[in-house]
């Protein structure tokens, strides 16, 4: 079976279609099109209200796509809903604030006092990403007392790494905070010595960086938000994604490498042959007409009002620049946007218990008990019988090759008897059953914070496991632990980055289809134990007997779960 595989892929290979400038725009309309019929609608002008509805909560990303591509509508129910939702809350998180101001600015709202204030107060307040969407914010033409376009670059600037790029932390370029950090320079590269130098060095990383079949890497895991970033921060540089030779590799372009992960409907995975992502969706629409405005001569995705003069997006098409996922994310998940890698995912949650999202126990006991080995033995026995059926048949009659018929069939039945063979709960139940126990601990992994919101995997009452009990062997972690519940219990769940990374951390970036940013740029996982929130990574927090651990939801970084920090 395993030959068959093999030689069928050797056949028939799957490879990546290369896309030309002019499938672009159907690209475009293909996630618009899934996007409206996944939320009930029968056209743009629907889509519009019905995200209007979610205003302020993150749906400014699609808006801003349907804007910047030119799609008809009524932005102005979006605008009146966005000025009510800065009215009636607190919005705190500073690249949160940044978003709305941009969408703000590109509803044709860039006098609101919410603008200027954002413009003012959350530049820089929350580490790199903010100094990104301030500079974003400052190139729109907001005005603030605090800095201006070439002090807000320049302090930018300063937070290069020394291997040419960006990262929220760590001493290690990270591709998608490079490639942002480009899309905010940009507008003022052509006419700052500095920024030229700087973006010329970040474009040379990101060339030695892009993968063999044109895409891009995070955290150790290729995904399509680093790939769409990459398109956006060289289209908004002048430079041609299809045709320029550094972001060529064997044949493949960077609109390769994030083609990769669209689906027959149109939408946008996280992984290959995964499900239709939102954060995915939204970062491949932008990278999309950001790709298309280039080909038209319009300017980056990113200026919504009249640019300065000179600046790289006025460039013509094809020019190059240098000679040669999307917000900040603070804490949550104990980093970046949704680059996220499948560790622990082996059901699809689609069991009978609709208000956990997870299989039914039942049914993963029953599996349990299958016996594999039975099965096997009848395969080999029911192959041998059809083998000398055939020799039969065609005359072949001789006892010898009845016999060697038989022998065969012996020794891989004997083969058998010795082999081990589990199905993967089996497998996981009995890895945790061998431990050598040193105590226990409870975990529990809860959404509260997000029970009423409308998602099928979001249980009704926001416990996706109960408190459950597990062994703990000497030195397991928080992270080692949560691996062992989710597969026992076939909970679906991502991380990228490993305790030895390059980050030097484990970043959980999605359990049961919940992820990071879906519900807002501060939202994600983070971790307990009894009752703090530890200030390292779940990776490296070695447990104790009685430890109690809770993975919990939040909107805003922890804030709305009252949480009680551990000291430094």
């Amino acid at each position: 079976m395993i030959a068959g595989i093999f030689l069928v892929s050797a056949i028939l290979p799957f490879t990546a279609k290369a896309a030309s400038k002019d499938e672009v725009a159907g690209y475009i309309e293909d996630i618009i099109s899934f996007k409206e019929e996944e939320a009930g609608c029968k056209s743009k002008g629907e889509w519009i209200e019905k995200l209007s509805e979610n205003a302020g909560q993150g749906a400014e990303w699609y808006i801003l796509s349907l804007i910047k591509n030119g799609s008809e509508g009524d932005y102005s129910i979006f605008k009146d809903r966005l000025d009510a939702f800065v009215k009636s809350n607190n919005v705190s998180g500073a690249t949160t604030k940044q978003r709305i101001a941009l969408a703000m600015i590109a509803c044709g709202d860039s006098e609101n006092a919410f603008v200027k204030e954002t413009a003012s107060d959350a530049t820089g307040k929350l580490g790199v990403m903010s100094w990104i969407f301030g500079l974003h914010l400052l190139n729109n033409g907001s005005e603030t007392e605090n800095y201006a376009k070439e002090s807000a670059a320049e302090k930018l600037l300063s937070l290069r790494l020394p291997d040419g790029g960006w990262a929220v932390m760590g001493a290690n370029s990270d591709v998608d905070v490079t490639a942002m950090a480009l899309q905010a320079l940009a507008p003022i590269s052509a006419n700052n010595t500095a920024a030229k130098e700087a973006c010329e060095g970040a474009l040379k990383l990101l060339s030695e960086r892009q993968l063999e079949d044109g895409g891009f890497s995070g955290f150790g895991q290729e995904n399509p938000e680093s790939a769409a970033q990459v398109i956006i921060a060289l289209t908004s540089l002048g430079i041609d994604p299809l045709s320029d030779e550094r972001f060529i590799k064997n044949e493949n372009t960077v609109l390769d490498g994030l083609l990769k992960y669209r689906n027959e409907d149109g939408s946008f995975s996280h992984v290959l042959g995964g499900a239709a992502n939102d954060s995915a969706c939204y970062q491949a629409l932008l990278s999309l007409v950001s790709l298309k405005n280039f080909y038209e001569g319009k300017g980056p995705v990113y200026l919504f009002e009249e640019a300065e003069s000179g600046s790289a997006g006025s460039k013509e098409p094809g020019s190059v620049a240098s000679e040669s996922t999307e917000t900040e994310n603070a804490g949550t998940g104990s980093g970046t946007n949704g680059k996220s890698e499948v560790t622990g995912n082996i059901g699809s949650n689609k069991g009978d218990s609709k208000d956990s999202g997870c299989m039914n126990n039942d049914a993963t006991s029953e599996s349990r008990t299958l016996n594999l080995k039975e099965i096997l033995y009848a395969c080999v026995i029911g192959l041998g019988l059809i083998a000398a059926l055939i020799l039969f048949a065609t005359g072949r009659r001789n006892k010898k090759n009845f016999i060697f018929i038989g022998a065969v069939c012996a020794l891989l039945c004997v083969i058998l008897r010795f082999t081990r063979i589990e199905t993967g709960a089996d497998y996981y139940r009995s890895s945790a059953e061998k431990k050598n126990a040193v105590g226990s601990v409870t975990l529990t992994i809860r959404c509260d914070t997000i029970k009423d919101r409308d998602n099928k995997y979001i249980p009704k009452d926001g416990v996706i496991l109960d408190t459950t009990t597990y062994k703990i062997a000497e030195g397991n972690t928080v992270y080692d632990i949560l691996v062992e519940a989710v597969k026992e219990n076939n909970i679906q769940m991502e991380n990228r980055g490993s305790a030895s990374g390059a980050h030097g951390m484990t970043y959980i970036a999605g359990i049961n289809y919940l992820y990071e940013q879906q519900y807002g740029e501060l939202s994600g996982w983070i971790y307990h134990v009894n009752g703090v929130s530890p200030s390292y990574g779940c990776g490296d927090y070695v447990l104790k007997d009685g430890d109690v651990i809770e993975w919990l939801y939040t909107c805003d970084l922890g804030r709305d779960l009252n949480e009680q920090f551990e000291d430094w």
